[in-house]
């Protein structure tokens, strides 16, 4: 028996780490199928794992991409001789057969959530959500097993669509990379920061509407208005719509702001070292992977109250509501003026962080999909004998 994993529509971030994470682990190697093919477009074949898969990289038209959305088994039997495809596993959440039994699994909570997506001005990206949301809900509500990666999600998703929460289901937590991975270093008092030598405050996500970079930013100018030695770094791409706003936002201040707009996910980590407070102010999140880099590089962290974010920093960070900015600035400079809470939230979210591993997750999605196989295997026995 076959595992085929359709990876077409995994193009960037969050996903193409996950996929890589998974396929690099020695866990996801041992897994119990026959033979394990992977279909991904070619320009993300390049980022994936030397391994004994098999890899089949493709590069589709525009039709055919159109078609992998409205019926994805018919562009995969281009591709692939599914006769022995026991199990499709598709991370990207859309895939969608009546007669190919398959896991899904749902990665992204702006399709689910209107309030969210309703920060967004009415626009073709605001409607590509919508629209994915009716294929995601298609995709987990007929599948024979369903990942979600945070309890939130799974929470908000099978109360929003019951005959979801029906179908058997895991909650895998993604993980973060060792080179993230930083012993928290020694908290000093703010008074012996300056304008020259300032106390760092890192944000990094990408600036978007649910993000919430322009809520910190004036967070940031009332403290500095105030004589606080602070300096705020935006690490992330710019979504083109929010763009002239956002620059806007920034001027000003460059002298204590700087964006540094796109950086190469290898060299990410170097900006947690350098910072002496991390900020993540998003109010949309499915499992918010940029949080659990900052908790692994052992930074106190002002988090957004929003979402799953609790559920995964729970009590080794202080809360606000980043779409005020009068309580951001209210909770950062109590947080700041604290060298002491600092210190003890440092080492609380650093050891806080050690469950998160790629290890846990690849042990986890291993099992999960081959239980999903073996209570099939169980049903048919069953029939067989009762016929």
């Amino acid at each position: 028996m076959e595992l085929l994993i359709d990876a077409i529509n995994i193009r960037a971030g969050g996903g193409v780490t996950h996929l890589y994470e998974l396929l690099n682990n020695k866990c996801f190697g041992l897994i119990k199928f026959d033979k394990v093919v992977i279909v991904t477009q070619i320009d993300v074949f390049d980022t994936l794992p030397s391994s004994n898969f098999e890899i089949i990289k493709v590069r589709l038209s525009l039709v055919e991409k159109t078609q992998h959305v409205i019926a994805p088994v018919s562009v995969l039997r281009k591709k692939y001789d599914l006769v022995n495809v026991g199990l499709v596993f598709s991370p990207g959440g859309t895939f969608f057969s009546r007669k190919v039994k398959y896991v899904s699994m749902s990665q992204n909570m702006l399709i689910f959530e209107s309030i969210e997506r309703n920060r967004f001005p009415l626009s073709l990206a605001r409607f590509r959500y919508n629209f994915l949301e009716v294929l995601q809900r298609r995709s987990l509500a007929n599948s024979i097993g369903n990942i979600f990666i945070s309890n939130y999600a799974k929470h908000f998703i099978t109360e929003k669509y019951r005959q979801i929460g029906e179908i058997s289901s895991d909650i895998i937590y993604h993980g973060v990379s060792h080179r993230f991975r930083s012993e928290p270093k020694q908290q000093r008092a703010i008074g012996e920061y300056s304008k020259v030598n300032p106390f760092r405050i890192l944000y990094i996500s990408i600036v978007n509407f649910y993000k919430h970079q322009d809520t910190l930013i004036q967070a940031v100018k009332s403290l500095r208005e105030k004589g606080m030695p602070i300096h705020l770094d935006l690490v992330g791409p710019v979504n083109a719509a929010i763009k002239p706003y956002f620059y806007t936002c920034l001027e000003g201040c460059e002298d204590y702001i700087t964006y540094h707009g796109k950086v190469p996910y290898g060299d990410v980590h170097n900006f947690y070292k350098a910072a002496d407070l991390f900020v993540f102010a998003s109010t949309c999140e499915n499992m918010p992977n940029i949080l659990i880099e900052a908790m692994s590089a052992g930074l106190p962290i002002l988090c957004s109250r929003y979402g799953p974010m609790p559920e995964i920093l729970e009590d080794a960070g202080i809360y606000c509501d980043p779409t005020m900015p009068d309580n951001i600035a209210s909770q950062l400079k109590m947080l700041i003026e604290n060298r002491e809470l600092r210190q003890t939230l440092a080492h609380k979210v650093y050891d806080r962080s050690l469950q998160y591993t790629w290890d846990k997750c690849a042990q986890q999605t291993v099992r999960f999909l081959e239980s999903i196989v073996q209570r099939r295997e169980k049903i048919y026995e069953t029939t067989d004998t009762v016929i």
